[in-house]
């Protein structure tokens, strides 16, 4: 149906044919003419007209328009999503065709009532009206050359197509497509050969055939483009969109949605629009871009389920079961898949369902009867990317239990994903392959496949731009990598794995800091964004999901457009040996590995601790942090609150520096390269039993070891400070502090502009940061684990979020947040490194940052960042400075909570040549 109850054929299948009517012979078939000419009329006028125009037919007893007037009020109620009301009108329009014997008329309803079946996941249904339509025109009579008939047989061929589509009979699709395209060229009907070809270029999309369709979809996308039909070119654009995925493509995936919703806009085809949508959200999950997809998933939950549109409805609920079976949330997730299953199997869609079954089988203890259930589903290969899919889901789980079974379904697998030549599903076959190879010991054979594997995530990678998604991509997979390094180690190369260990810590950074971000700019959105941040800071309760969700949804509408140019991959010399005195951590799978330099060797320690360990050790740390909430009943029992914190750091202690002790020079520096949680580990306070670590170590994270030496290398240039505070009533003494380090300076002879209360600008900030050696931020701050690049920083008008902060010029800068949870990252998920503010001022060129891990008290953290400055203005280096002072603080609060929580991510070496000094007394408590 080019125009009407053919209504929204979009994602995952295009446009029907339908009837086009005759030319109006009166006035009553005028009117109805002018109404479906009108594209860019409000639906709801011409719902209201179309009925009058019925009512009247009605009295006037003028049956055909009647007939056309019910058809045509069909056509608006599917574009507004009232699909089981338009079967009914469709119904009453073929009776009164048939009631004036206008058989070819009558027939032509049923195109219409072909699609709305298909919308309202009838699929079976709606194929069998249409053999029921090819066979009435078998009776009809022997008329080859009449255009009309032919056409007809040729729009019959192609909703049929559709709907077969549908049912997961791909080959019969398109062998219907290609009967369909025979007849509209000979009649010369380009625009519906032109639909035809579309549906044609879904169809291979669904065979896993992406290239072909994207040249079938590109031809018609021309034509429609030509002819100004916005509505198949959107549809068009739409499903072009799912075959650049399925190529591994997602630039140009996100560069035709956007064109999709453009070409939609004012066209009035709500489903349409939701479609395109949904298309979005499901690109988005492909990315791993987790949190953005489920906020999409969610708004289109209401307006699918008041459509009826069953399939469309399912394959919500899947994303969604996918998203939260993601981040954990097992029983909303089963719920999610539970709602998809039961969607699909009343829509007869195996292909989903068996879709839905792999998915939900991540959750079970056992899930070999659903992945086998999903085989049996698939194996008429109808869908050999899918089935390739659940071969592959079936060798991980049979990988230990019953190795030859696994190698059976990786063999089969292999002969279904090599002539596709579809990048996703090549680094996932290499990968297991890989890994089996691995089990058995063919270790060159292993290290063969794994390559490949790594080439095609690159391939699929190198089309990512953004910080952001490529960091969610590379987390998202690191699974190929981590046995990449496993291997490794097994065949005896610890350079290959330390260096792959370096690449995939820094490549990520690396890019960001040769990139130029770039930030949508709605005053208004962000005005009404800062607001919402602000009313976090001092939220408790459900209040707390409430303003998340709206700040989600703002989010969302600030962000810039995904991957809207390519981006050079940048190049960067990875490290092959950990440099003496650095700690480097990997977390593979349960279990944490550590590489330790000595001297110019690397030391290995596999199994150093299992990561549950060192989550269960933090959230102890956690419960003990809170106490200070109340500093009332920690003042009344301190002893116990500190000697249950020495407990939990001396455990820390014994998991990660314990084992790696021998290895680590008493005295001196001490860097850490941490992985997911462990980069939420206070290092200086970990307890070895006689003291703490920070009593012989100036201790300092990096994200990499590649990384730091771009870091290290900046030298700064005596140009002084920036300390910048504004006070209110949750944090009463950041102007203090502000003070306090513009006097450390002062005492220093040294330069330091102070800007406190009102001058304390976010245009301060900007103007003035990369003037300055050391820039002070005192007052709130605000870690989005969910979105990271919109973690911020509370100046005196307004927050000024990690996004803007990645595209100031800096020049080897320190910067100082005396902000809560500045320095906090994810402990687990994609995102494993260094994100936040903490990355955005690296990506603009600082050589480090001083941090908070948690929130601490103002009166100690004034008092060591007046300590910390009167080193960094003598010209010590920032590790040394911020050593002593966590020790001076110390002295006057002792608990780890006051002067632990501040860490330095990189750091410069500084103005001066002073080493670390151990003239402090060193200490050791209890």
């Amino acid at each position: 149906m080019s125009a009407g109850p053919a209504g929204p054929p979009g994602a995952p299948r295009s446009d029907r044919a339908d009837d086009s009517s005759t030319a109006p012979s009166d006035t009553l078939l005028g009117r109805i003419a002018a109404v479906i000419d009108s594209p860019g009329r409000d639906p709801a006028e011409a719902r209201l007209e179309l009925e009058q125009i019925v009512r009247k037919a009605d009295e006037s007893q003028h049956v055909a328009a009647a007939a056309r007037g019910r058809y045509a009020l069909a056509r608006v109620l599917v574009s507004l999503g009232e699909a089981e009301a338009a079967l009914d009108l469709i119904d009453a329009a073929e009776s009164c065709w048939r009631s004036i014997e206008e058989t070819n008329e009558a027939l032509r309803t049923n195109l219409g009532r072909m699609h709305v079946l298909d919308d309202l996941g009838r699929h079976d249904e709606a194929a069998a009206v249409g053999r029921k339509v090819a066979d009435e025109l078998e009776r009809h009579g022997d008329t080859p050359d009449d255009p009309e008939i032919t056409w007809l047989r040729a729009a019959v061929e192609e909703n049929t197509g559709v709907a077969l589509g549908y049912l997961g009979r791909h080959a019969d699709a398109l062998d219907a497509y290609a009967s369909a395209s025979a007849c509209y060229d000979h009649l010369g009907a380009r625009d519906d050969s032109a639909r035809a070809s579309l549906n044609r270029g879904v169809e291979l999309c669904e065979l896993a055939r992406p290239i072909e369709a994207i040249d079938v979809l590109e031809v018609a996308l021309t034509f429609f483009v030509d002819t100004a039909d916005r509505l198949n070119e959107a549809l068009c654009l739409t499903n072009l969109s799912e075959a650049w995925i399925a190529a591994g493509r997602y630039l140009e995936a996100f560069r035709c949605l956007d064109a999709a919703e453009s070409a939609l806009k004012g066209l009035d085809h709500t489903t349409d629009w939701l479609r395109a949508q949904l298309g979005r959200a499901d690109c988005l999950v492909t990315l791993n871009l987790d949190v953005e997809a489920l906020d999409l998933y969610d708004d289109l939950v209401g307006p699918l389920s008041e459509a009826g549109l069953k399939r469309d409805l399912g394959k919500v609920h899947l994303g969604r079961g996918a998203v939260l079976a993601r981040a954990g949330v097992t029983a909303g997730a089963g719920a999610a898949f539970e709602l998809a299953r039961s969607l699909f199997a009343s829509t007869g869609d195996r292909t989903l369902l068996a879709r839905t079954c792999l998915a939900a089988s991540a959750l079970e203890p056992d899930p070999a009867d659903s992945i086998e259930t999903a085989i049996e589903m698939l194996s008429d290969g109808e869908r050999p990317a899918e089935y390739a899919l659940a071969l592959l889901a079936a060798a991980k789980h049979y990988d230990v239990a019953d190795p030859r079974r696994a190698a059976d379904c990786v063999r089969l697998a292999t002969t279904l994903i090599e002539p596709l030549g579809v990048p996703d599903l090549t680094w996932q076959l290499h990968h297991r392959t890989g890994r089996l190879l691995r089990r058995v010991g063919d270790r060159p054979g292993a290290r063969k496949h794994l390559d490949i594997a790594a080439a095609a995530l690159n391939d699929i990678r190198s089309t990512l731009d953004g910080d952001g998604p490529r960091q969610r991509f590379d987390g998202a997979r690191r699974a190929a990598a981590d046995d990449m390094i496993e291997l490794l180690l097994d065949s005896g190369d610890v350079g290959g794995a330390v260096g792959l260990v370096d690449s995939m810590h820094s490549r990520g950074l690396v890019e960001a800091m040769r990139e130029q971000s770039r930030s949508a700019d709605d005053a208004t959105v962000r005005a009404e964004l800062r607001s919402t941040y602000d009313r976090l800071l001092t939220a408790r309760g459900p209040l707390v999901d409430e303003l998340t969700g709206r700040a989600r949804r703002l989010e969302r509408h600030a962000k810039p457009k995904l991957l809207v140019a390519t981006a050079p991959v940048a190049r960067f010399d990875r490290a092959t040996h950990i440099p003496p005195r650095t700690l480097c951590y990997r977390i593979i799978q349960q279990e944490v590995i550590a590489f330790v330099g000595v001297g110019s060797t690397t030391h290995v320690h596999r199994k150093v601790c299992e990561v549950s360990r060192i989550e269960h050790l933090l959230s102890q740390l956690v419960v003990q942090w809170r106490r200070f909430e109340h500093p009332e009943v920690v003042a009344r029992h301190f002893d116990l609150v500190y000697d249950a914190t020495l407990e939990a750091l001396r455990e820390l202690h014994s998991c990660l520096v314990a084992p790696l002790a021998e290895h680590i020079p008493d005295g001196g520096p001490l860097t850490v390269v941490a992985d997911g949680p462990i980069g939420a580990v206070p290092f200086a306070a970990l307890h070895d039993g006689r003291g703490f670590l920070v009593d012989r170590f100036a201790i300092r994270q990096t994200p990499s070891v590649s990384v730091d030496q771009l870091l290290c290398s900046h030298v700064r240039s005596h140009r002084g400070a920036l300390a910048m505070g504004t006070a209110d009533q949750f944090a009463p003494l950041a102007a203090v502090e502000a003070a306090r380090v513009g006097e450390a300076w002062e005492a220093a002879a040294g330069r330091c502009v102070v800007l406190q209360g009102d001058d304390a600008t976010a245009a301060a900030f900007i103007a003035q940061a990369s003037e300055y050696d050391v820039i002070h931020v005192a007052g709130h701050g605000l870690f989005r684990d969910d979105a990271p690049e919109f973690s911020a920083i509370r100046l005196a008008d307004r927050w000024v979020t990690a996004a803007e902060i990645s595209r100031l010029e800096l020049a080897g800068q320190l910067v100082v947040l005396s902000a809560c949870d500045t320095g906090s990252r994810h402990a687990s998920g994609p995102l494993r490194e260094v994100v936040g503010l903490p990355r955005a001022l690296l990506a603009a060129g600082a050589s480090g940052v001083i941090a908070s891990l948690w929130p601490a008290d103002d009166v100690a953290t004034t008092q060591l960042m007046s300590v910390l400055h009167q080193g960094l203005a003598r010209g010590r280096r920032d590790a040394d400075a911020l050593r002593r002072a966590q020790l001076a603080t110390r002295e006057s609060h002792p608990h780890p909570y006051h002067w632990a929580s501040t860490i330095l991510v990189g750091g410069a070496s500084g103005t001066g040549t002073r080493d670390h000094d151990d003239s402090i007394t060193e200490r050791s408590h209890r």
